[in-house]
């Protein structure tokens, strides 16, 4: 090689040593066996599946309990899954409720157990929170739901607590027949006249109840007692002056529409109740006083809000058959008064055969009363009454959105007098036979009650 092509080449390579040019040698590619390419799918399948299984069971296992894909989302979004499945709640209406967004989660065994065609209300809430402040069971409440309509377990709130609720479902259940429009009766009995007793509450409201069961003290006296126009009563009768106003608007509202009417009893004190009912049981006995009047402190006519009526002209029929009577029925709430013991109801209200006795409430909430289709003494104890034990009480939100709050109590209120004060406003004595002074007061006759 000559000297000129050995530099040459020294310079193409950089190097003194000339050795014939080679190609780059290329490495073989590592390639991973297939056995290890299913091991890794699997791991990365095995984490996949451990992440959505679980999911994937529970969905399941709520479809099986019948609830759709969009009520399932729901369940796991409001967190109730585990409660759902560990329970095994399920219901049409619990369904419904969860996918609409309206379920109340506190009464989730609630919707399981009412029948299939009956919808879930506020209303059934707050009777629910009041059987409870009535000292019964959750499951025996939940077997009541099960049985009766709402109708049907609103006078358990005023009877005796039932260790046993299925003789009274029973009951109910067979007399189905007969309790239709408006009527209420059973074979057994669930309540003990008198025994089991307590003062009422709200003395201070028209709105106070008073029946067999609440009782007014015998120092209650109403404030502003008024003597009602001789016009529209027979002589010496009084009210609380809300009721006084009100009744003067009752009255020239029947005169206007050819149904005159007036008054043959009104407020009676706690001395003369309890006069008229030891005459009965000294001469006659005890039950026969308790079948023909009311015991002291137990009668409405104290509240100075109750009045008796009779018919002006139609002396020829009872008060319960007359024109005067129908239309009262239909059109006292317009001016705050109800008939406090309907036909029907007698089974409720413990009173039966007095049709003449009116009660004032005020405008709303007599009118109330009128469209539940309740006995005051139900309505009473359901919306108005106070609770034993507050933590029964349903949210703020159900209770607005139930009559218990959504009607209003008028504010003219009779209060208590003090003893002194009860005493200047001692009501005269009122007798069987009394005279009276105006046309509208042709017959009277001492009211039982």
């Amino acid at each position: 090689m000559t000297t000129a092509k050995r530099n040459k080449q020294v310079r193409r390579t950089g190097s003194n040593n000339v050795y014939p040019r080679r190609h780059p040698v290329k490495r073989r590619r590592r390639r991973l066996r297939k056995g290890a390419l299913v091991v890794i799918a699997f791991l990365i399948a095995a984490v996949v599946l451990a992440f959505t299984l679980p999911g994937y069971l529970t969905s399941n296992k709520l479809r099986n309990l019948g609830y759709s894909q969009s009520e399932i989302k729901q369940i796991k979004k409001m967190k109730l899954t585990d409660t759902i499945l560990e329970n095994q709640y399920y219901s049409p209406q619990l369904a419904a409720a969860i996918e609409d967004g309206t379920v109340r989660t506190e009464y989730l065994q609630l919707y399981t157990v009412l029948p299939e065609n009956r919808a879930v209300t506020d209303s059934d809430f707050l009777l629910y929170g009041r059987l409870l402040d009535h000292e019964y069971e959750e499951d025996q409440i939940l077997n009541l739901f099960s049985a009766l309509e709402f109708r049907e377990m609103v006078p358990l709130l005023l009877m005796d607590y039932q260790w046993d609720e299925n003789p009274y479902i029973k009951d109910c259940v067979d007399n189905r027949g007969t309790n239709i429009n408006g009527t209420f009766a059973l074979s057994g009995s669930y309540r003990t006249t008198y025994k089991i007793t307590s003062e009422t509450d709200k003395t201070d409201s028209v709105s106070v109840l008073v029946n067999q069961k609440y009782y007014l003290p015998s120092s209650f006296t109403p404030e502003q007692l008024t003597d009602i126009d001789s016009q529209y009563a027979v002589p010496d009768m009084r009210l609380a002056k809300p009721a006084a106003d009100a009744l003067q608007d009752l009255c020239q509202a029947g005169i206007s529409n050819d149904h005159p009417f007036y008054v043959t009893v009104s407020y009676r004190s706690w001395d003369d109740q309890n006069d008229y009912y030891q005459d009965i049981a000294e001469s006659a006995g005890e039950e026969e006083a308790d079948r023909n009047a009311l015991r002291a402190g137990f009668s409405e006519h104290q509240t100075g809000l109750a009045v008796n009526f009779a018919a002006t002209y139609e002396t020829d029929v009872s008060f319960e058959e007359s024109d005067v009577c129908k239309w009262l029925v239909e059109n006292s709430s317009n001016y705050g008064w109800i008939q406090r013991y309907p036909a029907g109801l007698e089974y409720i209200t413990g009173i039966g055969d007095e049709p003449e006795h009116f009660r004032y409430l005020g405008r709303d909430l007599a009118k109330a009363v009128q469209e539940s289709g309740l006995s005051y003494d139900e309505y009473y104890c359901l919306y108005l009454r106070g609770w034993e034990n507050e933590s029964f009480k349903p949210a703020a939100d159900i209770l607005t959105s139930v009559s218990y709050y959504s009607q209003s109590e008028t504010t003219e209120q009779p209060a208590q007098t003090d003893s002194a004060a009860a005493q200047e406003t001692a009501e005269p004595e009122v007798t069987e036979e009394t005279t009276a002074e105006t046309p509208a007061a042709e017959e009277t006759t001492e009211e039982a009650q």
